[in-house]
This record gives C-alpha cells, sequence and structure tokens, in this order.
C-alpha cells in the first residue's frame, strides 16, 4: 500500500521529506530518486553520510548537526529548517 502511495507520488514529481533513514530507505524502495528526497529529522542516523553521497538533501535542524555535516563534507551543501512563514524559506548553504 505504502510502496504504491510513493510511486503515485514521485510519478508526480512530488519530493519526499523523510524524518528517518527509514523512510529514505523506503521511498528509494519505491523508485523516488535521491535527489528528490530530503532528511529533515532531529537526529541524523549514523550512516546519514551514505544517503548524502547517493543525493539525498540534509536539512540540518541543529548546530550539532551542522558541525557533524561539515566534519564529513568540508564545503558541502545542507538546508537549514527556517520559520514557516512568508518572510523565511530554507535555502541551501555551502559550509566552508
Amino acid at each position: 500500500c505504502w510502496l504504491v502511495v510513493l510511486q503515485l507520488f514521485s510519478e508526480m514529481g512530488l519530493c519526499i521529506d523523510a524524518s528517518s533513514g527509514y523512510e529514505i530507505e523506503r521511498a528509494m524502495r519505491a523508485g523516488v530518486k535521491p535527489e528528490s528526497i530530503s532528511l529533515s529529522s532531529q537526529e541524523l542516523p549514523p550512516n546519514f553520510d551514505h544517503y548524502v553521497k547517493q543525493g539525498v538533501t540534509i536539512n540540518a535542524c541543529s548546530l550539532s548537526q551542522l558541525d557533524r555535516f561539515g566534519q564529513r563534507f568540508p564545503g558541502g551543501k545542507v538546508s537549514e529548517e527556517a520559520a514557516a512563514d512568508s518572510q523565511h524559506e530554507a535555502s541551501p548553504r555551502a559550509l566552508a
């Protein structure tokens, strides 16, 4: 059931905002391209670098996540969580 729904979303061109490594795996098993998946989680999975290398975007939700990401991917791009109002939008940021 969930597989068919995710496949339909993918065919419609919708992106997936996963909240865990498990949800990333489910989406990829359904054929969602990693470039169409973002991870927004309070806790990054231990193997988050594997997902990033495949093309999944990480939405950094804390300074510790930015630190972990920056240690593994110096100069890499990460999205930042922002307030959900019209004045703030999440955008990719490069880490030095």
